[in-house]
């Protein structure tokens, strides 16, 4: 990071007052701060979770995601946080590249996709400087990512930058007051830890630097990217996850 100060700039559209502004002395602190929330939480837990419904939505957001993404042979596909490579292994066409900022992420996703002939490269890299030259990609996609990293906006200038004019450009995030609403409804049954185990009350507290929605999507791809389709997952009457599909503006 450019600065030896980094402020993660937390969106405007709060939710509750109580929210921390986290700050990060470098960006080696805000890595070594992502590995331990990826080391908590485990990406791949909610593919698995014990809860059917969680499965479901995930699974929802993950089968819209490849709808929306449908790599073709020989077009060259960027996972922006890829972490394990669980949606790149489902990928069955096309010039695979993955990049994370956790190490231990990646080293995973190698171990996973080992022999894989789509797998070109898995880096270690982040975000906000993609290390790729300009027009290199006909697939972006990014999933649950951009309400990890400290600047969004800056995230999806480079994955317009990899990205060809006529790229598919694929992002899903969270609906994040949604979310909070349903979770406090089960608290109040007093079954949260037995229905959602190892599920914070909520994120936006902990793993996530910013509380996305709908509105806060649009405001963060002005100018860069134009939707083409939206949808929510697992139902678009129950938009737990969005799953868009941009091109270039």
């Amino acid at each position: 990071m450019r600065d030896a100060r980094v402020k993660q700039k937390r969106n405007s559209e709060k939710t509750h007052s109580e929210h921390k502004q986290r700050t990060f002395g470098s960006e080696n602190e805000f890595v070594k701060w992502n590995d331990r929330m990826f080391v908590k939480y485990n990406n791949e837990r909610v593919y698995y979770h014990p809860n059917p419904l969680i499965r479901w939505v995930e699974h929802e957001r993950v089968c819209t995601l490849l709808r929306f993404a449908r790599p073709q042979d020989n077009e060259n596909v960027l996972e922006v946080g890829c972490g394990e490579g669980y949606i790149m292994r489902k990928l069955k066409h096309g010039n695979l590249y993955g990049i994370d900022i956790s190490k231990i992420a990646i080293d995973r996703a190698k171990e996973r996709l080992r022999g894989n002939p789509q797998v070109r490269k898995l880096a270690v890299a982040n975000a906000e400087r993609i290390p790729f030259p300009k027009n290199t990609f006909d697939v972006v996609y990014c999933s649950e990512v951009i309400e990890h990293v400290l600047d969004p906006e800056k995230v999806i200038g480079e994955m317009v930058r990899v990205a060809k004019s006529n790229a598919r450009i694929v992002i899903t995030f969270p609906n994040e007051q949604l979310i909070n609403r349903l979770k406090s409804i089960v608290k109040a049954t007093g079954l949260f830890k037995l229905l959602l185990p190892n599920i914070p009350e909520r994120m936006d507290d902990e793993w996530h630097l910013h509380a996305f929605s709908r509105s806060l999507f649009n405001k963060v791809i002005q100018g860069k990217l134009v939707v083409r389709r939206m949808r929510g997952a697992p139902l678009s009457i129950l938009p737990i996850r969005y799953v868009a599909l941009c091109k270039r503006a």
